[in-house]
């Protein structure tokens, strides 16, 4: 059993803490909303408002100082300009209640408009702010003797946030032949709870389905399976693929997929997805 502080509870981080707590590890969840605090809070899993930036009472302080691992995982906002400076607030606070370990949840955007086979040891190539910060901190997180370690993940679905909305009833949408690089939800904290149960600490980890149909077949279809207006795309070729490989980060944690084909994804039961 480990103790873990998860900040953030939103769609990837709640329900990861919800299974850590079901496999029987101490967790504690984090949100900068109080009346979010409120709703979600419960005597097994408590959910406490921390906003990093702000002085901490002494209470709330011995409280956090019993976590072993803390899990990063709060995604930038559109319209936010410091998402770095939170990021090095939670390093912060992380030295400061003395925790042994923390996993950044990073993205895939790191990457920026890299072509070919990506892999863990690939270069960065940041573009938009957001991948900046992430590469930015990443380096901040990499550098403490091995302690701490890295999950870029690729683009993030699920029934909820099903990709059959991302671009039904679009026209001329480009780069028909470009792959798609995506991981369902379930696979997001299953990697994760790999990464803390097997100490996979001092490494950049990747997390992408090892499946990479076409932007062309995995969107209209995706659409259709919700009944939507299929995209229609540009008949051209458009420019060259990024295909995520992460393969060395599943044979690293003998990680097996849940969802690795994500055409056959795409016709399940939306129940069970």
């Amino acid at each position: 059993m480990k103790n873990i502080l998860i900040i953030g509870s939103g769609w990837l981080s709640w329900p990861l803490a919800q299974q850590l707590q079901q496999q029987g590890h101490r967790v504690i969840a984090t949100t900068t909303n109080v009346d979010k605090a409120q709703q979600l809070n419960s005597t097994l899993l408590p959910v406490i408002q921390l906003i990093a930036q702000q002085k901490l009472a002494p209470d709330l302080i011995n409280k956090l100082e019993s976590h072993e691992v803390m899990i990063i995982s709060i995604p930038p906002k559109r319209d936010e300009n410091n998402y770095f400076y939170q990021l090095e607030q939670l390093l912060k606070l992380g030295k400061a209640i003395n925790i042994q370990h923390i996993l950044f949840i990073s993205s895939s955007s790191v990457y920026g408009d890299s072509t070919g086979k990506i892999s863990e040891i690939s270069p960065t190539k940041a573009v938009t702010t957001s991948a900046i910060d992430m590469v930015k901190f990443e380096h901040l997180v990499l550098d403490n003797q091995n302690k701490n370690s890295v999950l870029r993940l690729s683009g993030l679905i699920n029934s909820i946030r099903h990709p059959g909305r991302f671009l039904a009833g679009k026209t001329a949408v480009i780069n028909p032949e470009s792959v798609v690089n995506m991981i369902h939800q379930q696979d997001c904290i299953g990697l994760i709870k790999s990464i803390i149960m097997q100490n996979s600490w001092g490494k950049v980890h990747l997390g992408c389905a090892p499946s990479h149909p076409t932007r062309r077949q995995f969107y209209q279809m995706a659409a259709e399976q919700l009944t939507l207006i299929p995209p229609q795309f540009e008949n051209f070729g458009g420019r060259e693929s990024k295909l995520i490989d992460s393969s060395a980060t599943a044979t690293w944690l003998k990680y097996q997929y849940q969802y690795p084909n994500l055409m056959k994804w795409l016709t399940t039961d939306p129940k069970q997805q």
